[in-house]
């Protein structure tokens, strides 16, 4: 599936404080020091805590970044996901 959102992006289909399904095999990147990046083993709901709008490469040292939601996982460490990989699982909120 190609990535409907590129790099910086106003309009998210995602709100703050709305719930996301995380379907299964979805690679989310947290704040957890053992355990960083890793694939869900289920799908699980959560609710947003906010939003990163992604941004672009042009002039800058750090390569593009797709927009992603952000949730407090277990033990309070902030997990993050691609919003591209989360619209499947969400087809009420593709705009």
């Amino acid at each position: 599936m190609e990535a409907t959102f590129k790099g910086y992006c106003e309009k998210i289909p995602f709100k703050r404080g709305g719930d996301v399904l995380i379907p299964k095999n979805v690679r989310v990147v947290s704040t957890r020091p053992k355990n960083k990046e890793y694939l869900t083993k289920r799908a699980y709901r959560v609710t947003v805590n906010h939003i990163l709008p992604g941004h672009d490469a042009t002039g800058c040292e750090y390569p593009a970044c797709n927009p992603r939601i952000v949730w407090a996982g277990a033990g309070g460490y902030w997990c993050m996901a691609d919003i591209n990989d989360l619209l499947a699982a969400n087809p009420s909120k593709e705009i």
